[in-house]
């Protein structure tokens, strides 16, 4: 599922992804892809990408989610020379992949009730 629709206020101080949002959301309406029951899925992904504080950052976004399922766009994945040949988001990917699969992230995610 792809539902591109990040709020403009996720990581507003970084101009690029801010950009990124709106084509996004423009788009996504001008192809009036977006249907009224998928407005219940939130968003978020586009204002991780890249730089040297995704975990920072990705720690802080949790805690702001609504209530009900929300879609998070990452990228991890392995660097090696194949995929650095096509693809020049490789690095962080291994930084998303350590993330996402550290002790940190399930106690930050999965916060008990």
């Amino acid at each position: 599922m792809r539902i591109p629709r990040e709020p403009l206020r996720v990581n507003a101080s970084d101009w690029r992804a801010t950009l990124k949002k709106a084509g996004l959301l423009i788009s996504d309406r001008l192809s009036r892809r977006a249907r009224s029951d998928d407005r219940a899925i939130d968003f978020v992904g586009v204002s991780l990408q890249g730089g040297k504080s995704f975990a920072t950052r990705l720690f802080a976004l949790i805690p702001q989610l609504h209530a009900g399922t929300t879609e998070l766009m990452t990228h991890p994945g392995y660097a090696d020379a194949s995929l650095a040949k096509h693809d020049g988001y490789t690095l962080e990917r291994v930084t998303e992949l350590r993330v996402l699969t550290s002790g940190n992230f399930g106690t930050c995610w999965f916060a008990p009730a």
